[in-house]
């Protein structure tokens, strides 16, 4: 049996090599244009060259989520030949496929003539009908009450590879009863393919570069990160590549700093009790300082601004990452640093407060000290 290959698409790049009209890929797949409402959109491949005359073409994968029997349409196209003639012309099938000054509709009629097969939102299925050097498809996407179907993974088989060829030439005489023979093993040919690949890719389930989905938070398991759903992927690599590091600083100050960074992306403002020491004595800015920081000697504060925690929920996930983070026997107290100016508060020049330019306050009954800039 022939060496398997096939042709994926599962990136941007994988698209910008064919033509598209109404569609765009985004980070979970391809799509329709918001804009382009119930006309729909359409995607071109490139050339597919599997550098053999008269190959015949194996099986289809997709990964997809449809809006309706008839919201995704494949139509495959095969050719021997890469030129096309039309009328005095000779054209190059690469280049009249990314061609954006023909339409769709001209490009449809042009291809006609090497269309092979059209299948309506395939998941996995045969293409043992299309035979030749060049293969290309075109997927055409239809919405529904505004929402788009979702492509984010196509992988093409080649070439043809059948269990049939195992079994004695008596069970190949008759073309009808070996077609269904064919089409019957295919089922469990697919299976075992699939997990034969599933195997042989296992390894890179094992490396946080790679992995994806349930697998690396199966791996932040293996390190001992705590709510590894609260991460992004990102984020939940740099954690995992990094744990014997951040292992050995685990309690510290720096550990915690460089944790609360890496989820809000800015550096955070931590300060312990041992900073206050020096100011016991003095009645006025000393009880003020208590106050804010706290008198126990096992109480921290974690200043961020409020840009980096706009929400209710994200104020919660960093709660979550300190309570993990911090030392036993401790407790921690955050502080989301408003844009304002409060008297005996957290109020910080340069930091969440400016002095402005000078103007001058009159008692007359109509003016007010401004709220966030103090004069």
């Amino acid at each position: 049996m022939p060496p398997v290959k096939y042709f994926v698409f599962n990136k941007i790049d994988d698209y910008r090599r064919g033509f598209t009209d109404n569609v765009f890929y985004q980070p979970d797949g391809l799509r329709i244009k918001p804009e382009a409402g119930s006309s729909g959109g359409v995607f071109y491949s490139r050339l597919l060259d599997s550098r053999k005359e008269e190959t015949i073409w194996h099986r289809l994968v997709v990964r997809s989520e449809s809006v309706g029997d008839a919201s995704i349409r494949f139509t495959f196209y095969v050719s021997e030949e890469r030129l096309f003639r039309r009328g005095e012309e000779v054209f190059d099938l690469e280049d009249f496929i990314k061609d954006p000054n023909r339409t769709f509709r001209e490009k449809e009629r042009i291809f006609q003539q090497y269309k092979v097969k059209t299948m309506f939102n395939p998941k996995d299925a045969l293409l043992h009908e299309a035979k030749g050097r060049y293969l290309w498809f075109c997927v055409e996407l239809y919405g529904h009450g505004g929402i788009s179907p979702i492509i984010s993974h196509i992988k093409i088989f080649l070439p043809k590879r059948s269990w049939l060829d195992y079994l004695p030439e008596v069970s190949q005489s008759d073309q009808e009863s070996m077609s269904f023979v064919e089409r019957y093993l295919n089922i469990f040919q697919s299976i075992y393919e699939d997990t034969e690949e599933e195997i042989k890719l296992m390894t890179r389930n094992f490396d946080a570069d790679v992995a994806e989905g349930d697998f690396l938070k199966w791996l932040a398991q293996w390190v001992a990160i705590d709510d590894a759903y609260i991460w992004s992927e990102d984020k939940l690599r740099h954690l995992i590549k990094n744990s014997r590091r951040f292992y050995k600083m685990r309690g510290t100050r720096q550990y915690m700093a460089e944790v609360v960074e890496l989820y809000l992306g800015v550096k955070p403002c931590i300060v312990e009790h041992y900073q206050l020491e020096g100011y016991e004595g003095e009645a006025r800015s000393g009880g003020l300082i208590f106050n804010l920081f706290g008198e126990n000697s096992y109480y921290f504060t974690v200043i961020v601004s409020e840009e980096s925690v706009p929400s209710t929920k994200e104020y919660k996930t960093l709660l979550k990452i300190i309570e993990n983070a911090k030392p036993a026997h401790t407790e921690a107290n955050v502080v989301v640093l408003k844009p304002y100016i409060f008297l005996d508060k957290h109020s910080y020049l340069g930091i969440n407060s400016v002095l402005g330019q000078y103007r001058p306050t009159r008692l007359d009954g109509m003016s007010a000290i401004p709220f966030t800039v103090l004069s």
